[in-house]
């Protein structure tokens, strides 16, 4: 049987776990509601960034390359947009980089 010292051992452990749990509960729902009404902690305001990135360089070959499509493309386009007989975005975009290749070498 047990004594009375494991019983109020065991007791307090229960009264811990209901109380963990509860806590727990209300945590939740204040999360939601603060959710809902577009709130947010304390804690996720802190995380946010205060100055946009750093935008990368615009690397010599995609500006090469943005030039190049954009000649492919007269050839490559009927003057309504659609494209010529045998065309397609992949042999246009192919044709791109062989010219900017050839280009860049120069």
């Amino acid at each position: 049987m047990a004594s009375a010292s494991d019983l109020e051992m065991i007791a307090q452990v229960l009264s811990l776990m209901i109380d963990k749990a509860v806590a727990n509960r209300e945590l939740a729902q204040s999360a939601m509601r603060d959710a809902s009404q577009g709130e947010f902690s304390q804690e996720k305001q802190v995380m946010r960034r205060k100055t946009p990135p750093k935008r990368r360089k615009v690397s010599k070959y995609a500006k090469e390359l943005g030039r190049q499509w954009k000649l492919v493309k007269k050839k490559s386009r009927k003057n309504n947009g659609d494209y010529r007989s045998g065309w397609n975005q992949k042999r246009e975009l192919l044709a791109a980089h062989k010219a900017t290749k050839k280009a860049m070498k120069k």
